[in-house]
């Protein structure tokens, strides 16, 4: 890794880590650094090797087995409806989405942020993350009130409630 990227690494960390995201670094061969949150939150930041000075944000979910359950009593209906509110209310965040069609696999739906890292500043940076994180709020609140039950105020859209 050269200097130009550990410094870009610390400085992300650092700018995340006062934000109250604790993050670990992750050796991965494909990355110059990847950058996991620890509390809380499945977020990561990295960039690739492949793709220098392109920094990837990185936000999955995993749903709880109840969810799981409320999902799988869905009609095949009520299922296709699910995912297509899934799709619009990420597609209006202007995210990258990647849906898996099993809803049981932990990375079964991924929103990514691309940004370069010469436009970077903390305060875009941390912009970027936010609807990430909001997105994955509201994926679990269309599946609450559509099961009719009402999503719990843990399931705040802030980033770092």
């Amino acid at each position: 890794m050269s200097d130009t990227q550990t410094e870009l690494r610390d400085r992300l960390k650092g700018w995340m880590e006062a934000e109250d995201i604790p993050v670990e670094e992750t050796s991965v061969e494909t990355c110059y650094f990847r950058l996991i949150a620890t509390k809380g939150r499945n977020l990561r930041v990295d960039e690739l090797k492949a793709k220098p000075g392109i920094i990837y944000m990185t936000a999955s979910t995993r749903l709880a087995d109840s969810q799981i359950k409320k999902y799988e009593s869905f009609t095949d209906e009520e299922k296709q409806t699910f995912m297509w509110a899934v799709r619009l209310t990420l597609i209006d965040k202007s995210n990258l989405i990647r849906i898996k069609d099993k809803i049981t696999d932990p990375t079964w739906l991924m929103i990514q942020k691309v940004m370069y890292k010469e436009d970077l500043t903390r305060e875009h940076f941390m912009e970027a993350g936010r609807p990430l994180l909001s997105g994955l709020v509201m994926v679990t609140w269309l599946l609450e009130s559509q099961s009719g039950s009402t999503p719990t105020t843990s399931q705040s859209p802030g980033m770092y409630a």
